[in-house]
């Protein structure tokens, strides 16, 4: 590695860290309050291997058996920051941060292994790093186990792939298909990382994977399917193929405009109520893939494979919840970074190094000021609500609300939710019951008359 590629990796690091550093200063937000503070199965570490026989939110207030998400580390990782630390957030937050900057080292890693320049590398680990689309998965606690899969994917792929020129170690093999044994154990998507690996060595390495390394991989997520099999954990409902199908353009055309426009990224966009569709979103995409491929050949190639194999996984949960959040395009980005590496290749290291500067300090501007809009539930739904005035965003903000103990502010919020033809599902449940626990049983009988009137099911 040459001084000038070194120097900009810590300026890198030294960047992604001011970025995200005051991350550790933010409070719980959004499922953080279900998930993390009211969830009881987290209380204690005795006995962690019950993780492991059940679904993640097993153990929150809204939990219902079987459960759909078999994300045991994730959980796992939740009851260590509370047995070490209770509930104070900050080191939770270092915590995921922590995460984050070892998936950013996983993915330089790959980089090597697929032979990529120093310089270029240092590129597409700053893209991955530094993107907007970054700040969610990064900030908001639930979405850990985005973190944690994404990195152990990307490290366990490059062991897999061993070093180039030479063939991949017993100790590879073993380290590797631990680290996809634990991704598939953090997060579902994780389960395509034996098709990853396959693309990328068939792709850019134009050869089959070496030493029985295909083999590690599929054993792995084999014995996370058998062991989410064992726990009974279920499967989404409502994301059947033609649920799939319909959410797919709407949620495809959205994370095209979040990656080619990152600015006013907040949480909350339901395809019920979508925003004007970002056609030209998607003719800017297609060109950038364009440019991509002729610059980066194969290698870019592979690393837009990764992307989509990688993101394919999202749909099905887009299509249960309905929602197109940025957190789902974390390892997607990472194959993103793979593009741009492989598109600067063929510049001189000082180009590149001019290229990585400047496009770094405009991801890292952007992503700055996104930061503070998850510091707390009020930053975060006001700026959502300025941002994506939806029924559904109305229903998540009187959640937090009614969650605080504001009773008042949360049934005027579930009253704006419900709106006609199409009201928030969560505010029809909530209308009336909020009402009850104000004690004003008059108006959650006709809170409860107009949800029916303007649409909610009886």
């Amino acid at each position: 590695m040459s001084p000038q590629t070194r120097w900009a990796l810590v300026l890198g690091v030294l960047v992604v860290l001011a970025v995200f550093g005051p991350t550790v200063a933010a409070d719980y937000v959004y499922d953080d309050h279900l998930l993390i503070r009211l969830n009881y199965e987290t209380t204690t570490l005795a006995q962690p291997w019950r993780f492991f026989g059940q679904g993640l939110w097993a153990g929150t207030p809204t939990f219902a058996p079987p459960g759909m998400y078999y994300r045991p580390l994730m959980a796992l990782s939740v009851a260590v920051d509370r047995a070490l630390f209770g509930l104070v957030p900050g080191p939770a937050h270092l915590h995921s941060l922590l995460w984050h900057m070892l998936g950013t080292g996983a993915l330089l890693g790959l980089l090597h292994r697929l032979e990529l320049p120093a310089m270029a590398s240092v590129a597409g680990a700053l893209v991955f790093a530094l993107h907007p689309a970054q700040v969610e998965p990064v900030v908001f606690l639930s979405a850990r186990n985005d973190l944690m899969a994404g990195a152990l994917v990307l490290g366990g792929v490059a062991l897999l792939l061993g070093a180039p020129g030479a063939r991949v170690s017993r100790r590879g093999l073993v380290l590797g298909g631990l680290c996809l044994l634990a991704a598939g154990l953090s997060k579902e998507s994780a389960l395509l990382a034996p098709v990853v690996l396959l693309v990328l060595s068939v792709v850019v390495r134009r050869r089959a994977p070496q030493g029985g390394a295909l083999g590690i991989a599929l054993g792995a997520v084999g014995s996370v399917v058998l062991m989410r099999a064992l726990a009974g954990v279920g499967t989404p409902p409502n994301a059947g193929l033609a649920r799939v199908l319909a959410a797919a353009p709407d949620a495809l055309l959205w994370w095209c405009r979040v990656v080619v426009w990152p600015v006013d990224l907040v949480p909350g966009m339901a395809l019920l109520w979508p925003p004007a569709r970002p056609w030209w979103a998607l003719v800017v995409v297609v060109v950038f893939v364009g440019v991509l491929v002729r610059s980066g050949g194969r290698r870019a190639l592979g690393g837009l494979a990764l992307s989509a194999l990688t993101l394919a996984p999202a749909l099905p949960a887009v299509a249960h919840t309905g929602l197109v959040p940025d957190r789902y395009l974390y390892l997607p980005m990472a194959g993103l970074g793979i593009a741009v590496a492989a598109a600067l290749a063929p510049l001189t290291p000082r180009m590149v190094a001019l290229f990585a500067g400047g496009l770094g300090l405009v991801l890292a501007l952007l992503s700055a000021t996104t930061v503070p809009r998850w510091q707390d539930d009020t930053a975060l739904w006001t700026a959502t609500l300025a941002r994506m005035p939806t029924p559904h965003v109305a229903a998540s903000f009187a959640k937090v609300l009614e969650l605080e103990g504001d009773l008042d502010q949360a049934a005027e919020w579930y009253g704006r939710a419900l709106v006609a033809p199409i009201p928030a599902r969560h505010a029809c449940w909530n209308i009336a019951r909020v009402h009850l626990l104000i004690g004003d049983p008059l108006s959650a009988a006709r809170m409860g008359e107009q949800a029916l009137t303007v649409g909610c099911p009886l």
